[in-house]
């Protein structure tokens, strides 16, 4: 502002102005001051310092799986609802179907760099998102299998539930 010609310089009764008057003022207080005078306790300054280094720090999306690459949102038909609903039942898990976030991709196969090649679908339960190819978007035990690996928040086969409580999930 003040390079483009703006207001003139204000200054203060000793011909300083707001800018060189608060290079004047008193020294911030320190951790090992007490700070009972001040506007805001030390716990909402620790909290306010710890939010701000926290935004900074954490990525404001989770990183896409490689799975996802060439995948398209699915709109997930009704029956896999049901099937869900199902899953939950038998396995005695509980879940909630509408935070799965569903794509496809063309083909028979899904990259699924966890288990060191492709597979018909990949889940990462952590991010609560299912890929699934074409060739099996139809596929009773297939959509079955990745439900269970949300449900029971596994990337792995543990036999109790891939081969146990709701029959063998195993393709």
């Amino acid at each position: 502002m003040l390079a483009c010609g703006g207001p003139a310089r204000q200054t203060d009764s000793a011909g300083l102005t707001s800018l060189e008057s608060g290079l004047h003022q008193e020294p911030t207080p320190t951790f090992d001051q007490d700070l009972s005078g001040t506007d805001m306790p030390r716990s909402a300054l620790c909290l306010a310092l710890g939010i701000g280094l926290l935004s900074c720090a954490s990525p404001a999306a989770p990183v896409a799986p490689e799975a996802l690459a060439n995948a398209t949102p699915l709109a997930p038909p009704g029956w896999y609802a049901a099937t869900y609903a199902g899953m939950e039942q038998c396995s005695g898990l509980t879940g909630d179907f509408s935070r799965i976030r569903w794509y496809h991709v063309a083909g028979s196969r899904v990259r699924a760099p966890d288990s060191g090649g492709y597979a018909a679908a990949v889940t990462y339960p952590s991010l609560h998102t299912i890929v699934i190819a074409d060739f099996y978007a139809n596929d009773t035990i297939v959509v079955r299998h990745e439900v269970m690996h949300d449900l029971a928040d596994v990337t792995s086969h543990p036999q109790e539930w891939f081969d146990g409580r709701c029959g063998d999930l195993m393709p």
